[in-house]
């Protein structure tokens, strides 16, 4: 805690040594004070901006993106904020700066559940075959000179 009540019933500043007469004037010194950097919701005092930031981004206890400093109710609506404007993987937890970049990271970091095919990321490997084994089956019904032996989809184009 960075501030307490004394005996007289001022609210103290306990960083600074200030007395205000009432809480709404001691929150107004901490979040208006270029000395402070103060998480409200934590009653937490950084000694920089950075570090307010970092347990902003760090904390289980907030649901913010550090991209657009930005908060929000509940971490549903943080996941939608991310789904909505950044090419976010939610996995890793990590931003990337285009679709590409999220592409590669989920083909190579999650190879086990990412169909290249249709650059999606399943829940699991057991959904990706299960899809993948449909889509195999109905696209080989649909092209049957596919399934020639000598046809690898594996190898490079000659």
């Amino acid at each position: 805690m960075v501030w307490h009540v004394d005996r007289y019933g001022s609210h103290v500043c306990d960083p600074c040594d200030r007395s205000f007469n009432n809480y709404s004037a001691l929150m107004q010194h901490l979040n208006g004070s270029s000395s402070h950097n103060y998480c409200d919701d934590c009653d937490r005092d950084f000694s920089t901006n950075e570090g307010l930031t970092q347990h902003y981004t760090n904390s289980s206890s907030h649901d913010y993106c550090p991209s657009c400093d930005e908060h929000f109710d509940d971490s549903d609506d943080l996941d939608c904020h991310m789904d909505d404007c950044h090419w976010w993987c939610r996995d890793c937890n990590k931003i990337f700066e285009n679709e590409a970049a999220l592409q590669a990271h989920q083909s190579q970091s999650h190879a086990d559940r990412y169909c290249k095919i249709c650059e999606r990321l399943f829940a699991s490997a057991s959904g990706l075959r299960s899809v993948c084994i449909g889509f195999v089956a109905i696209l080989l019904s649909a092209n049957p000179s596919l399934s020639n032996p000598s046809f690898n989809r594996h190898s490079p184009a000659r």
